[in-house]
């Protein structure tokens, strides 16, 4: 039997389990229009918001590229734009 079709036979179920309880999780709190990428959303801004690069957003969420975290998972957040603005005053005060 090839090992990864048993896999990907095994793993579907689960997929769908995720989804159902998540749905299960937003009716009892009365949340409408959630969906579940916008928690990879909200943990992508909240990794960068703590000075995390890019790369190691991408690498947590899973992303093949850190290009989908740019063009779909990225919000700058007042959070983080201080975080970059102090970020660049204390780099340009040690050069």
């Amino acid at each position: 039997m090839n090992s990864i079709k048993h896999f990907k036979e095994k793993s579907e179920p689960k997929k769908r389990n995720i989804k159902k309880s998540f749905v299960a999780a937003c009716d009892q709190a009365h949340l409408v229009d959630l969906q579940f990428r916008d928690l990879r959303r909200t943990a992508n801004v909240r990794i960068l918001a703590c000075g995390a690069s890019p790369v190691f957003a991408q690498k947590i969420l899973g992303h093949a590229s850190p290009t989908i975290n740019y063009e779909h998972y990225t919000t700058i957040t007042p959070e983080i734009a201080k975080t970059i603005a102090l970020s660049l005053a204390e780099q340009t005060h040690l050069t």
